[in-house]
């Protein structure tokens, strides 16, 4: 009985150690795929000034350029390939006083359905309002943005008081293309620098200015 139970043990364990050697040796001849493109997620920040705004538009061409490379003067690269809004938080200033407000809001744009806004409105000295979104279902800002392709469609609209705070999170693919994809500017950057774009484009209004201590074009 013995003699059997061990041949048995031996057995199951020169089983194990074939079927071990096996899973190996299909790895080592198969490699997993992955995705080659360089695909990241990051929160960018933007202040506003004493400059509040009604229904402004932001678009997919502002969400495809949060940064460029400067190449010359007015001239810059793109880094960007696509872009998704992840989500999107807006404060406020508090309140200058109990008798008076401060808001902010976020208007979702639609093509499919209605338009979907979401706000906050605050009479403290000491509290913002603050709003904490993300896209909609079967909004525009759900689908990604590509690079060269609708890039003046809005895809929301903000309303906010002055000396606001907004922070932006896009998940990105980085640009895998042998010629750069340029861009003109109206305003100069540093050659050969990495400059973060206001939120409203390097040619917009300039009221939503990146927080960066890196140089920024604007």
């Amino acid at each position: 009985m013995m003699g059997k139970k061990g041949n048995s043990r031996q057995s199951r364990k020169s089983g194990t150690s074939q079927s071990t050697q096996l899973v190996i040796r299909q790895e080592i001849v198969k490699p997993p795929s992955f995705q080659a493109n360089i695909r990241f997620v990051h929160r960018f920040r933007y202040a506003n000034g004493s400059n509040g705004v009604v229904q402004q538009a932001i678009n997919r061409g502002n969400v495809l350029i949060p940064m460029l490379v400067c190449l010359a003067t007015t001239t810059s690269a793109r880094l960007l390939a696509a872009a998704r809004i992840v989500s999107l938080q807006i404060y406020s200033a508090c309140a200058p006083s109990t008798s008076s407000a401060a808001t902010v809001g976020i208007q979702w744009q639609s093509v499919n359905g209605p338009n979907t806004e979401a706000s906050d409105t605050t009479t403290s000295a000491s509290y913002p309002a603050c709003v904490r979104t993300s896209p909609p279902r079967n909004s525009l800002a759900g689908f990604w943005s590509i690079t060269g392709s609708n890039e003046s469609e809005p895809l929301f609209l903000i309303n906010s008081s002055a000396y606001s705070i907004l922070d932006l999170t896009l998940e990105m693919v980085l640009l895998d293309v042998a010629t750069p994809v340029l861009i003109t500017t109206s305003n100069s950057g540093t050659t050969g620098r990495l400059s973060y774009v206001p939120l409203d484009g390097p040619a917009g209004s300039g009221y939503w200015q990146p927080v960066s201590t890196q140089a920024i074009l604007n």
